[in-house]
């Protein structure tokens, strides 16, 4: 989902512009007592600074993302056999590189929840990883 919305940003805040002056023109032409309600968009409309984060998102949960699809049992074969655990060993080293690396790269971010939530996703990982030896 975040995907598609940094994909489509340019056509998201088009129409989140375009929503905000359809409502504008609506309440020059009518009284104060016949104003009608604001949509909601308007107020939920995502700044660069949002935009900026999705994109940050994206570039860490991409991957996982990936992995997921890799390992997940192959649809459409008559048996849907599972991943080989060699490769589940080495989607996870991946998975732990990716996540350090993030870690490294974000770590004077100045929101610690981001930093907490990376930190605890390798955490997460490295115990799934040990739990395969």
């Amino acid at each position: 989902m975040i995907a598609r919305g940094v994909k489509l940003r340019l056509a998201i805040d088009e129409y989140i512009v375009q929503e905000k002056q359809r409502y504008e023109r609506l309440q020059r032409g009518y009284t104060t007592n016949e104003k009608g309600k604001q949509p909601t968009i308007i107020n939920d409309a995502l700044d660069a600074d949002d935009w900026q984060i999705l994109a940050i998102y994206l570039k860490i949960l991409q991957p996982l993302e990936e992995v997921t699809n890799e390992l997940q049992g192959r649809p459409g074969e008559e048996k849907a056999n599972p991943a080989p655990i060699a490769d589940v060993l080495i989607s996870y080293e991946y998975l732990l590189d990716h996540l350090e690396n993030v870690k490294d790269q974000y770590r004077d971010w100045p929101e610690p929840h981001f930093r907490w939530c990376v930190e605890f996703g390798w955490q997460k990982a490295k115990q799934y990883y040990e739990l395969l030896d």
